[in-house]
Parts: C-alpha cells; structure tokens; sequence
C-alpha cells in the first residue's frame, strides 16, 4: 500500500538528463484513532459510524474489531467507518464492549468503549 515509512531521497532529472541535487524527506505512518461513536449504546446487528482520522484506504488487512470479533464493513474512509455490529454474546441487559480500529498499514487505533444490549 503504497510508499512505506521511512527517509527518502528525491531530485528531478530534466529531459535531457540533468539530475538536480537531492533532498531529504520522511514518511510518517500515523496512528488510526477513534474519536467518537455514533451511538453510545448499541445493539448486535444494527449499524453504527465510527469517527475519527487516519483509517486511511479499506483494503483486505483492514478491521474493526468489537472485543475479539470481527464486524462486517459497509463504507470505510480515511475519517469514518460504518459497521455492523457483529453477534456478541450479551449475558446481562448490557456489556460494555472495546471497539478498535485496524487500519490497512497494520496499525491499531485506540480502544473506545460501548455499550451494547441484547440482541431482540
């Protein structure tokens, strides 16, 4: 996906040849992160957007993860995520879920928590 992270050299070759000097400069991979959730209390199956930043592009590496489940992805970009979410085992009237991001690039976002009810 694209260029990875790390220090880079670059210069333009003019058509007939002629290499400038080269300059330095370094890609950061940043960080998905979790900003909010559309819902504060939830329910299996039903959709819910997660907002945020640096989700980047959906490719096949990319998940949301409820606890240790994998939800169904229905849109994905760089700032949100819509989701459904996916069947959890809910002994009580509610439980208090973890939900976090894994971006394309392999990073992990930070943890949000939700409620979720049982399903109907």
């Amino acid at each position: 996906m694209g260029i990875k992270k790390g220090v880079y050299k670059v210069s333009v070759v003019t058509a007939a040849g002629i290499e400038s000097n080269k300059k330095s400069f370094t890609v950061i991979v940043r960080r998905p992160k979790i900003i909010r959730i559309s819902h504060k209390l939830i329910q299996t199956g039903l959709e819910v957007r997660i907002v945020g930043k640096n989700f980047g592009e959906f490719n096949d590496k990319s998940q949301v993860i409820f606890d240790n489940t994998e939800a169904y992805v229905y849109d994905w970009n760089d700032e949100s995520i819509t989701v459904e979410v996916p069947e959890i085992n809910v002994d009580e009237k509610v439980k208090i879920s973890q939900i976090k991001v894994k971006a394309g690039n392999g990073k992990g976002s930070n943890t949000k928590l939700i409620k979720i009810l049982p399903a109907k």
